[in-house]
């Protein structure tokens, strides 16, 4: 965006989109502001008409809006000018103007009447209805024609050349615009379609509100063809935002913490079934640093759980199958420590240890701190040839219970081999 484009001394550059809201400004906090809730009065004399100029008041500052309509985008775009700032340049030109009269008048005295109204006050009233007419309209293309090579034909041609070249800046600077405009319209373009070619819901939310202000194409669908409100409505069909220990809010945690957050919820698809989702949320913040909105999409995970609760309920099949047959079972890896990734309860009959002290990334103890050390080689030779081979191993060791005892075990174990 363009934060600032300097126009004469004090003049800058303004645009706004055809709803009002601002997109251009030398006040970085009136960014993405509405223009009605900045100046009401002024927002419906600039949208009532395409092009023109009006005069408003901003504090106690009086200033001049020149605005132009985009006729592609109807995108306002206007010159704001402190009125004093203009006025200083007039009164410039009134005492030039009347410092050229007042020795025009004492020249005046010694031509007739005739001289007078055909060289001097004709003339004079040509100047003042050009300048009063650039004054009150802003138009620059109004050239103030004098027929004469003296003092007031001179200072008519100094104002069209000075009209001119201001209009060619103005030329250029709408030539600027129209390029920054291009550019932005293309580049809203490439957003859109890179939003619309994802096939998950995907919108960004209000932090204030909750209300959706863009959402592409799966968003709508799963709407059901009703209008796109809040994120609560359209994922949950509820009426105040979700905030439960099932479905903790997304954009009450970003708020928070100003960072990026993920979920699992339950949402609605577009025929109304019930489906798992992963809920990503990114916060877009202000010039502040406060959350402003929120970009958040949902990817459908209901086979993914399903796979879970298959796997879980299997799962625990086996625990209950294993831990049904005497003696114990357990699963580790190919390692010297035999870490532990399952173990059933039986072990703590065997050594009274419970299996948790096997179990986790730091366990509290290792299979191998229980083998009998005079064991250890002739157990772990066994087993890897077995892998080699890919065949079972069987093992006879020792180990040590909890209070020291030597107990006699026979086992018998198998590889699993990944494809």
């Amino acid at each position: 965006f363009m934060v600032k484009m300097d126009i004469g001394r004090n003049g800058r550059l303004v645009m706004a989109d055809h709803q009002g809201t601002i997109l251009v400004s030398r006040n970085s906090k009136q960014f993405f502001m509405n223009l009605k809730d900045l100046d009401k009065n002024l927002y419906q004399e600039i949208y009532k008409k395409k092009n023109g100029h009006t005069l408003y008041e901003l504090g106690k500052e009086k200033r001049y809006l020149f605005f132009y309509t985009s006729p592609l985008l109807g995108w306002k775009i206007g010159i704001v000018v402190p009125k004093k700032e203009i006025d200083k340049e007039i009164s410039s030109i009134l005492n030039h103007i009347l410092l050229i009269l007042f020795l025009v008048l004492i020249m005046g005295s010694l031509l007739s009447l005739f001289g007078l109204q055909k060289f001097v006050i004709h003339p004079i009233k040509i100047i003042q209805k050009g300048t009063t007419s650039i004054f009150e309209t802003g138009q620059l293309d109004q050239p103030i024609i004098i027929k004469s090579n003296d003092e007031l034909g001179e200072l008519a041609q100094s104002f069209n050349n000075m009209y001119q070249e201001v209009d060619k800046y103005r030329n250029h600077l709408q030539v600027l615009v129209d390029e920054k405009t291009k550019e932005l319209s293309l580049a809203n373009k490439n957003i859109k379609n890179t939003i619309g070619a994802l096939t998950h819901p995907f919108y960004v939310i209000d932090a204030n509100t909750y209300q959706i202000i863009i959402a592409n194409e799966a968003a709508k669908k799963i709407s059901m063809g009703k209008d796109l409100t809040t994120c609560y409505a359209l994922t949950h069909h509820r009426d105040e935002p979700c905030n439960t220990s099932q479905h903790p809010c997304p954009l009450e945690e970003i708020k928070k913490t100003k960072k990026p957050y993920v979920v699992e919820h339950i949402h609605y698809d577009e025929i109304n079934n019930p489906i798992y989702v992963e809920v990503h949320g990114y916060p877009v913040l202000n010039d502040e640093g406060e959350v402003e909105q929120m970009i958040e999409y949902s990817l459908d995970i209901t086979e993914r759980k399903k796979s879970e609760e298959k796997l879980e309920e299997q799962e625990e099949q086996f625990r209950t199958l294993v831990n049904n047959i005497p003696g114990t079972t357990y699963r580790c890896l190919l390692d010297k420590n035999w870490t532990m990734l399952f173990i059933s309860d039986e072990i703590e009959k065997l050594s009274g240890y419970p299996p948790s002290d096997f179990l986790g990334d730091n366990p509290v103890r290792t299979f191998a701190d229980i083998m009998h050390p005079d064991d250890t080689e002739a157990m772990w030779k066994n087993a890897n040839d077995a892998v080699e081979n890919k065949t079972y191993f069987l093992n006879e060791y020792r180990i040590f219970d909890k209070d020291k005892k030597i107990h006699y075990v026979s086992e018998r174990g198998q590889a699993i081999y990944d494809e």
